[in-house]
């Protein structure tokens, strides 16, 4: 801009701006994306759908346990099947859906609770009966 000598309005007013989608996967543990053979496949399939005129990315978050699907191209409808595609491949490939988590849960509970022997950590403050 200021080599230029003109506004970011003026400067950006030639580039095309593509709907743009994101959908973010809950997942119980942080992964890299670019590990799963299945997710890589499924980027292939969208990236070569989109050709020239899209992009994917995927990376997980650096905050939260979520793995962000981020689908841009030149129709908003074409965007957004694919974004959904991509997020239930990561769904699928991490098998982490909120209401899986929930029901995983209470079976770790259950689990942890039922030792007989106090472990450090195991939720027990002085070795006594486990905190619920």
């Amino acid at each position: 801009m200021k080599r230029m000598g003109r506004p970011l309005a003026e400067l950006t007013a030639g580039m095309p701006q593509f709907p743009q989608v994101m959908v973010n996967v809950r997942v119980r543990e942080r992964i890299d994306p670019r590990q799963s053979p299945a997710i890589q496949a499924a980027v292939r399939r969208v990236e070569a759908a989109l050709g020239r005129t899209g992009r994917v990315v995927l990376r997980a978050s650096g905050t939260e346990p979520l793995i962000r699907v981020m689908v841009e191209g030149e129709d908003e409808a074409v965007v957004t099947r694919h974004a959904n595609e991509l997020a239930e491949t990561v769904r699928q490939s991490v098998w982490v859906a909120a209401a899986e988590l929930q029901t995983r849960r209470p079976a770790a509970k259950i689990a942890r609770l039922s030792r007989t022997a106090p472990m450090a950590g195991d939720g027990r403050l002085d070795g006594g009966e486990p905190n619920a």
